[in-house]
């Protein structure tokens, strides 16, 4: 009926300008006509499906370079801090400055984790962002800028400011990181699109021996692909029983292709490392015996407050689902809901608002 059965002598500019002479023939030249154009239609869904996998495969992905980049928004975010505690002073700040500044920080980001305050992490999944739009957690920055400096943010009109000028910035950092996320996924969706694969060496990463020579230690090294310039690398550092025992959960969990253990290794690490710079309490855990007599003793069976790098039980929560999801972890304590019943080993964060 499409055709009409009639017969006709026309022209037909739309199918390649010839001249035909029955109905049959007219059919048989639509029927090849629109053919060829499902055969487009299925290239065009076929092309759109594999973008899509494409986009999938790097939303699922950190991608070493953001890591990087993310550690020193973070490194920004901790100096800003010590500037603003210390009011100007142009004396040389010491250890101990960097320490609080760094306490500063960590107090916000582990109390923004709370489940209420989910929205606050949409532009990254480690930096903060929007405080101002919650008076509570305006009022925790504030309370953590005076406690920390309570001479030099002794006025509540300076604490106020400081406050509103340290909220800008982490969502500076915030959209700054995202920004540079997506420059390098742009620049990796069309390699992927025409079917390079990725992998820890297309992304420039390689296990090597610790900088310090200790055979206990091993180094999990991020280069620039088609960088060769040695100032360029980034390291994270890790024992080496650690390093295989994060390898053996990477593979046994397989949430992930085995050709990317070392980017993950590396994006989770850098994450923790760069926040632990002055405190390696935060990696801080219970002894093995102890967390062996829980289990034995009281039948403890999960660790609502841990990471990859700490963990004694297969079931843990940590802080940074997004990385530490590879390496079995159950993602926030503050979103987990247990499904069984059981008895749960809480370790938090040291500070008062975690507790």
């Amino acid at each position: 009926s499409a055709v009409g059965g009639s017969r006709c002598s026309r022209r037909h500019a739309g199918l390649g300008g010839s001249s035909l002479a029955d109905g049959a023939s007219y059919a048989t030249s639509l029927r090849a006509h629109f053919l060829s154009h499902a055969d487009a239609g299925v290239r065009a869904r076929s092309a759109a499906e594999l973008e899509a996998e494409v986009d999938a495969l790097l939303a699922a992905h950190e991608l070493p370079e953001v890591a990087v980049v993310r550690a020193s928004a973070l490194e920004s975010l901790a100096l800003h801090i010590d500037e603003l505690g210390r009011r100007g002073d142009e004396a040389a700040s010491g250890f101990k400055d960097e320490k609080t500044a760094w306490d500063v920080l960590n107090k916000i980001i582990f109390h923004c984790k709370q489940e209420q305050y989910s929205l606050v992490f949409e532009i990254d999944a480690a930096i903060p962002s929007k405080l101002e739009h919650s008076p509570e957690l305006h009022e925790h920055v504030g309370r953590q800028l005076r406690a920390a400096y309570p001479r030099a943010l002794a006025d509540a009109d300076e604490v106020a400011r400081c406050t509103t000028v340290l909220e800008r910035r982490f969502t500076q950092a915030a959209r700054e990181v995202a920004k540079r996320a997506a420059e390098h996924k742009d620049r990796w969706r069309p390699r992927l699109v025409a079917g390079r694969r990725l992998s820890d060496s297309a992304l420039g990463m390689s296990l090597t021996d610790s900088a310090s020579g200790d055979a206990d230690q091993v180094a999990v090294r991020y280069q620039p692909p088609g960088d060769d310039a040695p100032e360029h690398a980034v390291a994270v550092e890790l024992w080496r029983k650690h390093y295989e025992r994060l390898r053996g959960l990477y593979e046994s969990h397989a949430l992930g292709p085995p050709e990317l253990v070392l980017t993950r290794i590396f994006t989770m690490a850098k994450r923790y490392d760069t926040l632990a710079a002055t405190k390696s309490a935060y990696q801080a855990a219970l002894p093995p015996r102890l967390m062996q007599t829980l289990r034995e003793r009281l039948g403890v069976a999960h660790e609502c407050f841990a990471s990859p790098l700490n963990h004694y039980f297969d079931s843990y929560c940590s802080v940074f689902h997004d990385v530490d999801r590879f390496f079995g972890s159950s993602g926030n304590f503050y979103a987990f809901v247990p499904h069984d019943g059981g008895v749960f080993e809480c370790n938090p964060p040291f500070d008062n608002a975690s507790v």
